[in-house]
């Protein structure tokens, strides 16, 4: 069994954070004025006991003093005293909620809360008993976030403890897209303390509101595949700003007629047939190997505003183009993860309940959306039936993400800052130039080895 991390909450907790001023403020007072009398004596050679008006003169300027020494305690040492108000808070919801039993003024139950925090998030452990309050425990998240002013970012049940993980998320955990580095071979760094494998989790579904900031996310998203060396493929069925880079990424790469892009669908289907077949006949495969572990680059296929282009494909007899694009994309869905063969899809019509299978969303790894709450039907087309609360967003580049794998509850997030002076293209450009470099290295070297 787990240890349980943090302090056990206790009753008297309820009060911790008024006694620990109060007893502080007797102490500090208390050896302040014995203090002062020890020296007031010295100093005029005689006892004061005496001199009541002299023992109120030094006990109320130990009393200010105390209440300025606490004062600035209070200010400058900060994160003890943020802690033991949260353990107050914590003991507070188990008074406030009933979640204890007193029988003849005695206290007869009393629940196993506990707390822990660090830097970077705060955890609330209860035990299970099998008590009237069982249920209860099971759906506190919401007063939690609440009381905390933190958002859930994660909700378990383990070894008989249901287990809330809160993060205090705002944009200071925003990162900036010019200073973002790549921390590991297939994670992208999304938040401070929040990444994204996309080996492990394939695969996304990208909502925003006009002017939400989904397209900056969309071309950060693409300069970090680029930077892993992954296969990029993009469909722009609007022509918007993603089919500009078909200028520096070539005309294969970027499309945005609806025959190119159903192309694409079938090249990326072939590609992912073909290396099943590479890797079931591999002499080194083995069960549980995936695309890692035979040497293949990921394959993304974004499309750009997929909803729009599914509504201008054709659906007569003999020239069904929905039902193409339907079965290339659940296949591609479905089966592409060991592969590496992975889609994007981002749209802004989350209004559009029915613009995502359900069969795809619960594949789709990754789901994000930015800029004001949508309806109900938007939040579902998104992240499927949730309980949750979606407050009104207002900052370019906020709103909610979910990582299937990651965590369990969906999570406020912002997306990286992004200067109206920086030049994507001009970022790409350099990216594609350092790749090739690189490359042509590689073929000098190799010819050199040759040679030899």
């Amino acid at each position: 069994m787990t240890k349980v991390k943090g302090i056990r909450i206790r009753r008297q907790f309820e009060r911790i954070y008024f006694n620990l001023v109060l007893s502080s403020l007797t102490f500090l007072s208390l050896s302040i004025f014995l203090l002062e009398i020890k020296i007031t004596e010295k100093i005029i050679n005689q006892s004061i006991s005496s001199n009541l008006n002299g023992l109120v003169f030094l006990l109320t300027i130990s009393l200010i003093t105390s209440l300025i020494m606490i004062a600035l305690i209070c200010i400058f040492v900060k994160k003890p005293i943020k802690y033991l108000s949260n353990l107050q808070k914590l003991a507070k919801v188990i008074k406030l909620n009933g979640f204890m039993v007193i029988n003849d003024k005695k206290l007869t139950y009393y629940p196993k809360f506990y707390y822990f925090e660090n830097d970077e998030k705060m955890t609330i452990s209860i035990k299970l008993d099998g008590s009237r309050f069982h249920e209860k425990f099971l759906g506190l998240q919401t007063k939690f976030e609440h009381v905390y002013i933190a958002e859930l970012t994660d909700k378990v049940i383990k070894d008989s403890y249901v287990i809330y993980t809160l993060c205090k998320i705002d944009n200071s955990r925003r990162l900036d897209i010019t200073n973002v580095s790549t921390t590991d071979k297939y994670k992208i760094q999304l938040m401070k303390g929040l990444e994204y494998n996309i080996a492990e989790n394939p695969h996304a579904l990208i909502c925003g509101a006009t002017k939400g900031g989904k397209s900056s996310f969309l071309m950060y998203l693409i300069k970090k595949f680029l930077e892993m060396d992954c296969i990029v493929k993009i469909a722009d069925p609007k022509m918007s700003d993603l089919s500009t880079l078909d200028e520096i990424m070539g005309e294969d790469n970027v499309v945005y007629t609806k025959g190119q892009i159903l192309q694409q669908l079938r090249l990326a289907n072939e590609e992912m047939d073909r290396r099943y077949l590479e890797i079931r006949n591999s002499k080194g495969s083995k069960f549980g190997k995936t695309f890692m572990d035979h040497g293949y680059k990921p394959y993304i296929l974004i499309i750009d505003e997929f909803v729009a282009f599914m509504d201008s494909l054709e659906t007569k007899k003999g020239n069904n183009e929905m039902e193409e694009a339907e079965e290339a994309l659940t296949n591609v869905i479905l089966k592409g993860r060991a592969a590496g063969v992975q889609v994007y899809l981002t749209t802004q019509r989350a209004d559009t309940a029915d613009g995502v299978k359900g069969s795809w969303r619960d594949q789709l790894f990754l789901r994000v959306f930015l800029g004001n709450s949508p309806s109900k039907a938007g939040l579902r087309m998104v992240f499927g039936d949730v309980d949750k609360e979606f407050s009104t967003r207002t900052e370019k580049g906020s709103g909610w993400i979910f990582i299937m794998g990651e965590s369990s509850v969906i999570q406020e997030f912002y997306s990286p800052w992004v200067d109206k002076d920086y030049d994507f293209v001009e970022d790409i450009v350099h990216i594609l130039q350092h790749k090739k470099d690189n490359e042509d290295n590689f073929i000098v070297l190799k010819d050199q080895y040759k040679a030899v």
